[in-house]
């Protein structure tokens, strides 16, 4: 966002909140304008913004919409904006590939109204293809975090002993960093790290990031006897830190879907593991490379994660530097 409020005239429209509450970006040092829609329960899931509708009376060349298929306001602002021919484009995941019917139906339905999609990779173009979506609509844009700084920052790291200072060990360390929800299911990484204790391949292991499993994790932790090899480091904004925590950490592990997560891991020279069913993922998880950027286990199977895991610390006991530089 940051390099389309440098390089673009625009205007960025936001919601207030989500369903799900998450630390708002800062705006403040944007050049253009950013405002506020309010964001108003309509039932269930569906939602609206408060004035985006409204958008489509002023002349702007092209409008960019995240397409979520519950917010109801953009569904009529697409409407409207093909009725008077204004330019407007999806931006969002596409095709995961585990659709119903109904929401293939209504995707499709979006997909006529716009002018084109960005995507965040190419899998999800693959299967849209395959769907009968025109390829010249379909553009493969990738995903980012702040590029610029963290290649500064990347630059800059070394190894310290931060772990070691908080463990009191020298073990590995499987890391995660993100929100602490079910459908990251880390619950199969606790159980891993005592599986692997119990084999006498000692590992620690660090959350960072908060979220609505963190307690049943942390007593999950203490059940299990392995609560001083995990660190529930909490959320954490600050780049540098984060660098220094996934530079000296040994794989990036996510056993639910992982996202943006391996875009920000694999910056900082850390491997990433995750599962295999592309279908479940996010669209980063394009970024790993077998063998070389990380590697997947078998889906929702906690002993293919620990043989995964295993598998890659021996070979990989110390992370290379071409590991690191991948």
């Amino acid at each position: 966002l940051e390099r389309i409020d440098t390089e673009f005239n625009c205007v960025f429209f936001v919601g207030d909140k989500t369903y799900t509450p998450i630390k708002k970006l800062d705006f403040s040092h944007f050049k253009n304008k950013v405002k506020e829609l309010r964001f108003v329960k309509i039932f269930k899931r569906f939602y609206a913004l408060k004035g985006l509708i409204t958008l489509t009376y002023r002349k702007y060349d092209v409008y960019i919409l995240t397409g979520q298929t519950y917010d109801i306001s953009s569904w009529f602002l697409l409407f409207l904006n093909k009725v008077i021919h204004r330019r407007t484009y999806i931006w969002n995941h596409g095709l995961y590939g585990h659709e119903t019917f109904i929401q293939k139906y209504f995707k499709k339905v979006q997909f006529n109204l716009c002018n084109g999609y960005f995507l965040y990779g190419n899998y999800a173009k693959k299967l849209m293809i395959n769907e009968d979506y025109a390829p010249d609509k379909l553009h493969v844009i990738y995903n980012s975090l702040e590029y610029k700084y963290q290649k500064q920052l990347r630059a800059q790291l070394q190894i310290s002993p931060v772990y070691q200072n908080h463990f009191k060990n020298k073990a590995p360390v499987l890391i995660f960093i993100g929100r602490l929800t079910a459908v990251k299911k880390l619950e199969m990484l606790i159980e891993t790290v005592k599986l692997l204790k119990d084999e006498n391949t000692e590992v620690n292991c660090i959350l960072i990031g908060d979220g609505s499993q963190k307690d049943n994790l942390k007593e999950m932790a203490v059940k299990k006897g392995i609560e001083s090899n995990v660190w529930f480091y909490g959320a954490c904004y600050d780049e540098p830190t984060l660098a220094e925590l996934l530079y000296n950490a040994s794989i990036c592990v996510s056993p639910g879907n992982i996202g943006l997560t391996a875009i920000h891991s694999l910056m900082y020279g850390c491997p990433a593991i995750t599962h295999n069913n592309f279908a479940q993922q996010m669209p980063e998880f394009e970024s790993i490379e077998e063998g070389g950027t990380g590697t997947f286990f078998e889906y929702d199977s906690v002993i293919s994660l620990k043989e995964t895991i295993k598998e890659w610390l021996q070979q990989y006991p110390i992370k290379e530097k071409k590991i690191i530089d991948n």
